[in-house]
C-alpha cells in the first residue's frame, strides 16, 4: 500500500468535512489491495478541533491506563504545540474508527501526545477495521509503543518489535515480603542489603502531596539529569535539554484531575539525593521521571524501588 501524504490531508482538513473512504482509497493509494467491500458505505473525516477531539476520545478509550487519560495525554501534546489530526472513520454518521495522531515539530505524525506515550493503539469498534485503519495511515509516521494484539496477525510483520515494558503486579502480595519471595535468591539478597544499607544512614523520606511541593522538586530532577547526563544533542544526554520536554511534566502535575501525582523524596543528612515523580490511575502506580545521586550513594536505587514497591502494595 502506498502510504498517503501531508499534501493530501492537508487539502482533504481545508477543503472537506467528509468524503466517502473508498473513494479516497482509490485515489490515494491507487490499488485498495481487498479493502473495497469493508470500506464500501464509509466516510473518513479528520478533526482538529479540540472539542471534538476529545468527544472523540472519550467514545473510543476506556481509561484502564493512564494512557487513556486525555488530561494526561493533552499535557504533552500542549507543550509540543502540536496540531491534531484525529483520522475518523464513519459509518454514516456514527464514527467506528480511530487514529488519534498529531503533528509533530520534527516535520512527521505520530500518536496523540508526543512518542513518550505507551499502550497505544487503533481504535475500532468493528474488528475487521484494522486494514483501513493502517492503509489510511498518513506519511512520514512513526508510532511508538502498540500494543501488539491490538495488530491483527497478518501485519504484524509491518512492524518493528518496541522496547520492553516493565510493569509488576502486586495485587496478590500482602507485604513487600511476600513479593521478594518470588525473586531469586541473589536479587532478594541484594535488594534487601542496599534497603537496609540506606536505611541504616537515617534518610529522610517525604511523599509530596501539593502541587507546588511536586513542582518543586521537577526542577530538581531536570537539574540533576542535565548534570549526570549532560545537554548536547547525542541520544544519551538528557530530554530535560528540551524545555518542551520539561513543560510537559510541569502541564501533568497541574492537570491532575483524572489521576493524581505524587513525589518520593530522599535526603540524607539534609541534602536531597533522590526524587521520583509518580502517577496513580486506576490503581496503578507509573514512575514517569526520576532522578538520583547514585555516584555518591550504593545501592540507592533498590532503596528507592523497595519503598515505591512497599507504598504500592
Amino acid at each position: 500500500m502506498k502510504p498517503i501524504g501531508l499534501r493530501q490531508y492537508k487539502e482533504l482538513c481545508q477543503t472537506s468535512n467528509s468524503v466517502f473512504l473508498l473513494d479516497f482509497l482509490t485515489k490515494n493509494l491507487l490499488k485498495t489491495n481487498g479493502l473495497s467491500k469493508i470500506a464500501s458505505g464509509l466516510t473518513l473525516r479528520i478533526h482538529s478541533r479540540p472539542d471534538k477531539c476529545l468527544r472523540l476520545w472519550k467514545k473510543f478509550t476506556n481509561k484502564k491506563s493512564l494512557f487513556e487519560s486525555w488530561d494526561f495525554r493533552v499535557s504533552f501534546s500542549d507543550a509540543w504545540e502540536q496540531e491534531k489530526y484525529f483520522l475518523t472513520l464513519y459509518r454514516k454518521n456514527n464514527p467506528i474508527g480511530l487514529l488519534p495522531l498529531c503533528y509533530d515539530s520534527e516535520k512527521r505524525f505520530e500518536w496523540f501526545g508526543t512518542e513518550w506515550q505507551e499502550e497505544n493503539k487503533f481504535y475500532k469498534k468493528d474488528k475487521n477495521l484494522f486494514p483501513l485503519l493502517f492503509a489510511i495511515m498518513p506519511y512520514p509516521i512513526r508510532c511508538l509503543s502498540i500494543i501488539p494484539k491490538n495488530i491483527d496477525k497478518e501485519f504484524l510483520n509491518r512492524f518493528e518489535p518496541d522496547d520492553p515494558q516493565f510493569f509488576v503486579d502486586l495485587k496478590n502480595f500482602k507485604s513487600i515480603d511476600k513479593y521478594l519471595v518470588t525473586l531469586s535468591k541473589k536479587h532478594r539478597y541484594n535488594f534487601k542489603r542496599d534497603y537496609q544499607t540506606n536505611l541504616d544512614k537515617k534518610p529522610e523520606i517525604r511523599w509530596g502531596e501539593s502541587i507546588p511541593e511536586q513542582l518543586k522538586y521537577l526542577e530538581f530532577i531536570k537539574t540533576l539529569s542535565l548534570k549526570r547526563f549532560g545537554a548536547t544533542n547525542r541520544k544519551s544526554s538528557s530530554q530535560f535539554r528540551h524545555e518542551r520536554y520539561f513543560q510537559s511534566f510541569v502541564n501533568v502535575v497541574k492537570n491532575q484531575k483524572e489521576y493524581s501525582t505524587r513525589t518520593l523524596v530522599i535526603k540524607m543528612r539534609g541534602a536531597v539525593v533522590a526524587v521520583d515523580l509518580i502517577a496513580e490511575f486506576n490503581k496503578k502506580s507509573y514512575l514517569l521521571q526520576g532522578a538520583s545521586n547514585l555516584e555518591h550513594h550504593s545501592g540507592l536505587g533498590n532503596f528507592i524501588c523497595y519503598l515505591e514497591i512497599e507504598d504500592a502494595i
